[in-house]
């Protein structure tokens, strides 16, 4: 876990699950994202209580044991505002997202006739803006259903979206919180993911020895799938449909897989780009979530923005300027193949090891099968020996060996 966090600090989910433990304490996750875009356990906590005294402890020690946690600039997590505030308090500066699922859960639960007081057509057509809302694009895009709804939607509602999220809309509208570097997630369907497996092996109101024991089965079994995974597609040998000297087959070779699916995805929809009105090397380009700037390694689109990867506008930009569309300083260093096979587990462990290390085999020799014969000839040596034995004893010592022969004459 420490290994992994230290690796990729920039993005976590944290959550609580509950009902695993007997004693009802409630099972605290946090979740990074690695290089090749798979969930690694980062911390767990088993707290008695869920006040701020002890969400603060659990932070606390989060960091004391992690020297990378200044790197951390993105929480996903849902709406408690305890937990809230003391991650803002432990990580200055950090994005808190709100997991856009559980967001759009809160609306239909608090958006009701019976606690707003209105009809059912009414909180249907409310919750149908707030729903596109959630998805804006842009702050743009975002005002102008906001003044649609402020018309449209009863008092009560309005009220009660301005008072408890308007103000916080860059922490869960999907295209205002895509700028903070949340790696294109907008729920915490990776915790969730991870919840439900823990679900599946540990039994409700478990002990705790118990839940220890499976929960590291658990963690065994997801680490073997990734070392799997990874190790199978470092030796497996795809199939390349592009020229060698290619800026794709460049980008194929210095990025996991799973980084260069989607910087390939980019560079085939640069065709697509109308680049507007230059300006030195300035560009802009008008998309579905509004007018951007950009140059020949800068967008302020939400891909660049959430991945840290080029955009198919930086590749429209460098095309029309002649410029190479390969240059790796365009890719975080998170999502390189030399990066990733530093960190991974896989790769770091003793037996992948630089240095070959020899393996030694014993086979045991095989025992020939006595017949009954040959076993009394045996026998008749051994016991030989212990009559031997007693007759040679006097007094007490007689006795006692003659009395364990006699004993082992009753086991028969």
């Amino acid at each position: 876990m420490h290994s992994a966090y230290n690796a990729y600090p920039e993005f976590l989910c944290m959550d609580a699950t509950y009902k695993l433990l007997e004693i009802r304490l409630p099972v605290y996750i946090l979740l990074c994202e690695d290089g090749a875009g798979e969930s690694e356990i980062a911390a767990v906590g088993l707290l008695t209580h869920e006040d701020a005294a002890s969400l603060s402890w659990f932070v606390e020690r989060f960091k004391s044991f992690n020297i990378a946690w200044p790197k951390t600039n993105v929480f996903m997590t849902d709406k408690d505002l305890t937990e809230r505030e003391i991650l803002r308090s432990a990580f200055p500066g950090v994005s808190l997202l709100l997991c856009l699922f559980h967001t759009m859960r809160t609306f239909n639960r608090e958006i009701t006739t019976s606690k707003l007081g209105i009809t059912s057509g009414e909180r249907t057509s409310s919750l149908e803006l707030i729903q596109k809302l959630a998805y804006a694009t842009s702050e743009e895009v975002y005002d102008e259903l906001y003044r649609l709804f402020i018309s449209s939607s009863p008092t009560t509602v309005v009220d009660y979206f301005n008072k408890n999220w308007h103000n916080i809309r860059v922490d869960w509208v999907f295209g205002l919180n895509f700028a903070s570097g949340n790696f294109m997630n907008s729920t915490n369907n990776r915790l969730e993911n991870f919840n439900g497996k823990l679900k599946e092996v540990i039994d409700c109101n478990s002990s705790l020895e118990n839940f220890l024991d499976k929960f590291y089965v658990v963690l065994a079994s997801m680490r073997n799938e990734r070392d799997h995974k990874t190790i199978f597609q470092m030796q497996k040998v795809l199939v390349d449909m592009f020229d060698p000297n290619s800026a794709e087959a460049a980008y194929k070779k210095v990025l996991t897989l799973y980084a260069a699916q989607h910087v390939l995805k980019q560079m085939s929809l640069r065709g697509d780009i109308n680049l507007l009105q230059r300006e030195n090397e300035y560009f802009m380009v008008n998309t579905t979530e509004g007018l951007h700037t950009v140059t020949w390694n800068f967008c302020s689109c939400m891909f660049r923005k959430s991945m840290h990867l080029p955009c198919r506008h930086i590749f429209a930009a460098r095309q029309f300027l002649r410029i190479n569309l390969f240059d790796i300083d365009l890719c975080a260093e998170r999502w390189t193949l030399k990066y990733y096979r530093q960190h991974q587990r896989a790769f770091n462990s003793p037996i992948m090891a630089d240095e070959l290390r020899s393996v030694e085999f014993h086979v045991a020799p095989k025992k020939k099968l006595l017949s009954q014969h040959e076993k009394f000839k045996v026998a008749l040596q051994e016991t030989s020996f212990l009559a031997t034995l007693v007759s040679e004893s006097t007094g007490q010592t007689f006795e006692q060996r003659l009395s364990l022969l006699q004993a082992l004459k009753r086991l028969d």
